[in-house]
């Protein structure tokens, strides 16, 4: 560790989003061994490369990583690897306050648990109900006036194992499957046509067919689970279902690389939809039909279109 230090010429730092920018001070983990004979690379080694390897550029984990990430801010400096974003969230308990782990056989509780609900609750004004949001829709908007949008939530064992899915990488294959059944359910299961975008500037326009985001987003808007047999076939099943579909790159500057540009189009009504893969099987649909918002899949969500609303008069 003293060695590493040497090699630092300035204070490191990393942002966490909830607490803004925060100095890194590696040495709270003294010497760590980052491979040996029976463990080539250690989780420290290999998080941090994998991360880069993939674009991720917000890391999403349990608080009890935080002091992790001064080690990994460490690591990133010296392999010269980009540094993303990372947000802690508070552990995921079951009723009695015990934290699930893996190590202790959990299982995914049958109801929201405990700090998973509180932390989406505080965050997306959920307040005390269960696991429905409801977002108002304003500014002339057409269209059927609610949609549901299905929970597509990730296992909470996720970032240690990885979601259960077939094709070569979580954050193509996955995250497309459940990007494209959020986009089934916006247009409640009929769809018609589809045009997919890919910013060139971006990660998929050149790996969305090898590495499975087709494969994916494909049996999403078929409805298909992540680990349904039928996916690696998802292409020819979309078009015997009648479902036209283009695939286009484009030049509009989305920030993130991994950004999935959907119009879908049935016999009624024509919606877009924008999301983002942000790594290991999750994502983020960051608008609807021009309309700014965050969703992740992990809740219910009904959206309600309505033409002439005063936003002043919403109350969150």
């Amino acid at each position: 560790m003293t060695q590493a230090l040497q090699l630092i010429d300035t204070p490191l730092t990393f942002t966490e989003l909830s607490r803004g920018e925060i100095t890194a001070d590696p040495t709270i983990f003294g010497d760590v061994v980052l491979a040996r004979k029976d463990t080539p690379a250690s989780y420290h080694l290999a998080v941090v490369v994998d991360d880069a390897l993939q674009g991720i550029s917000l890391v999403t984990r349990g608080e009890d990583l935080m002091p992790a990430t001064h080690l990994h801010r460490l690591l990133q400096h010296l392999l010269s690897l980009p540094v993303p974003r990372w947000h802690h969230h508070r552990l995921i308990t079951d009723e009695s306050g015990k934290r699930l782990a893996k190590r202790d056989d959990a299982r995914s509780p049958p109801q929201p648990a405990r700090g998973w609900l509180d932390a989406g609750a505080s965050a997306r004004g959920v307040g005390n109900s269960d696991l429905v949001k409801t977002s108002l829709f304003c500014g002339g908007l057409c269209g059927k006036p609610v949609s549901t949008m299905h929970s597509t939530a990730v296992s909470i064992f996720n970032d240690v194992i990885g979601p259960v899915m077939r094709g070569p990488s979580s954050s193509h294959c996955a995250a497309a499957l459940r990007i494209g059944r959020l986009a089934r359910d916006l247009m409640e299961g009929e769809i018609s046509e589809v045009l997919v975008e890919f910013d060139r500037a971006g990660s998929l326009p050149t790996t969305h067919e090898s590495q499975g985001s087709d494969m994916g987003l494909f049996g999403g808007l078929l409805g298909w689970d992540a680990d349904d047999e039928r996916l690696p076939n998802s292409a020819q099943a979309l078009a015997d279902a009648g479902i036209k579909l283009r695939i286009e790159t484009v030049d509009v500057g989305d920030p993130h690389p991994n950004t999935y540009r959907l119009t879908l189009k049935n016999t009624r009504e024509t919606h877009t939809l924008i999301a983002i893969s942000t790594g290991g099987g999750m994502i983020e649909v960051i608008e609807i039909d021009g309309v700014p918002l965050h969703m992740d899949g992990g809740y219910h969500e009904t959206l309600i279109w309505e033409s002439g609303c005063d936003f002043s008069r919403i109350q969150e």
